[in-house]
């Protein structure tokens, strides 16, 4: 039986598209490479703006040893073309 768990959560938060794409970009490292205490350490270390990080460790836990696929990623910026202030968002896929 195949079960889906989904997890939500968004990105950086209200901070210029550079630096939601840096730090969004760090935090997509780890996802993918199933590291959830790497994860939340670089949550911390670089004092990310991003919402339900406990959230997205713990779907990590859940997935653990399965491989991640980014499926896509944007940021507020890229539909309302106000780079200034911007939300990051991400999907991935676990199988």
């Amino acid at each position: 039986m195949n079960v889906p768990i989904i997890a939500t959560s968004d990105f950086s938060h209200f901070v210029p598209r550079q630096k939601a794409v840096k730090d969004d970009s760090l935090l997509l490292e780890k996802i993918m490479k199933s590291s959830p205490k790497d994860f939340l350490d670089t949550v911390k270390k670089n004092q990310t703006s991003i919402c339900g990080a406990f959230t997205i460790a713990t779907l990590m836990y859940a997935m653990k040893g399965k491989e991640s696929d980014l499926l896509t990623y944007y940021t507020s910026g890229d539909i309302t073309g106000d780079n200034s202030s911007v939300v990051g968002y991400a999907s991935l896929g676990f199988r």
